[in-house]
């Protein structure tokens, strides 16, 4: 199968993801960024989360890059990036665990289940280590 790359947006996001899991404290195994300050923080991508065209947007970027992330072996970074209200993960995340992980279950089990928690914390064990980090944070 041929690798697709991931676009400068989706390197840009990824980046700060990465280095949001990177600098968690040292016992902090529940860090996430909404949506929306994620995209403040990433311009580009300048997106609104109020306009349905820009969700989507997101959601395709994360998307591609979890599932960059998953091919590679690594976690899934968009466990990180919530909802602000509900300070949950949005449909397509669940929808994409239940792609690249079948046993996971149908949505509302994922939700009540929170495995969002498991992979927050594997994203910030991973990206905490110095090695990993050197290692995989940059990509051509």
């Amino acid at each position: 199968m041929t690798e697709l790359p991931l676009s400068e947006q989706e390197k840009t996001v990824r980046k700060h993801l990465i280095k949001l899991a990177h600098n968690a404290k040292k016992n902090d195994s529940y860090v996430y960024i909404s949506y929306q300050k994620l995209c403040d923080a990433c311009r580009p991508p300048r997106l609104n989360m109020q306009n349905k065209a820009d969700v989507l947007k997101i959601g395709e970027i994360l998307d591609n890059i979890s599932k960059y992330e998953h091919r590679n072996g690594r976690p899934i970074l968009s466990s990180l990036v919530v909802n602000k209200s509900s300070m949950q993960p949005g449909d397509g995340f669940y929808e994409l665990c239940k792609e690249l992980f079948p046993k996971s279950g149908d949505l509302e089990k994922q939700r009540e289940e929170r495995v969002d928690f498991g992979m927050v914390k594997e994203c910030i064990e991973y990206w905490k280590n110095e090695e990993n980090h050197t290692k995989y944070k940059d990509i051509e």
